[in-house]
């Protein structure tokens, strides 16, 4: 981690989620994995000069088995639906707005 921030501090509505992960996945990025009936929602934030500033948002279809993972090959989370086990790579996160609106 190249910086430190000051205060990493959020309020999710956690009512409505049955799960919550958070993996940190870069240099001040982090991942917020929440679950909600059988679909699970991917926030990227990242704290650069001790900020919270949201990324972009994704979501798939599954249960989400563990925490997300940061590999080589990318971030990863491993869900369970109807085909079985999967591991998902996260890509494509849109948006710059308020990810965790959802949650």
């Amino acid at each position: 981690m190249t910086g430190r921030a000051r205060e990493l501090a959020a309020k999710p509505r956690i009512g409505a989620l049955t799960n919550l992960h958070v993996a940190s996945v870069d240099h001040g990025e982090y991942v917020l994995v929440g679950q909600v009936g059988a679909v699970w929602k991917a926030s990227k934030f990242s704290t650069e000069d001790g900020v919270l500033t949201p990324r972009g948002d994704t979501s798939g279809k599954g249960v989400v088995l563990a925490d997300p993972v940061n590999s080589t090959g990318g971030i990863y989370v491993f869900t369970y639906d109807e085909s079985g086990r999967r591991a998902v790579r996260l890509t494509d996160f849109k948006g710059t707005g308020n990810p965790t609106k959802d949650l």
